[in-house]
């Protein structure tokens, strides 16, 4: 056996090693991508909401969204795990 030689039965471990090593990595990356849409979709949608709210004069609707960043930037200084990306 030379340097760098795995028997059959070990390079199928090494090589289901990687493969599930990858497949983690694929997984986290998804869970992290999901993540950050739906974390963009809610703070979005309460802006839009705002934007399109016919009760809201044009400085309500500046004022609000101001409202709604804040509220982003609390609960991102904040350490929390909320919807904050």
């Amino acid at each position: 056996m030379g340097r760098g030689f795995f028997p059959s039965e070990r390079l199928g471990i090494a090589l289901a090693s990687v493969a599930t090593g990858r497949e983690l990595i694929e997984a986290v990356i998804d869970e992290m991508h999901d993540g950050i849409e739906r974390a963009v979709d809610y703070w979005m949608i309460q802006i839009e909401d705002i934007l399109q709210d016919p009760y809201l004069t044009t400085l309500g609707r500046m004022n609000a969204v101001k409202d709604v960043v804040n509220q982003y930037a609390a609960k991102r200084s904040g350490g929390s795990h909320g919807y904050a990306a």
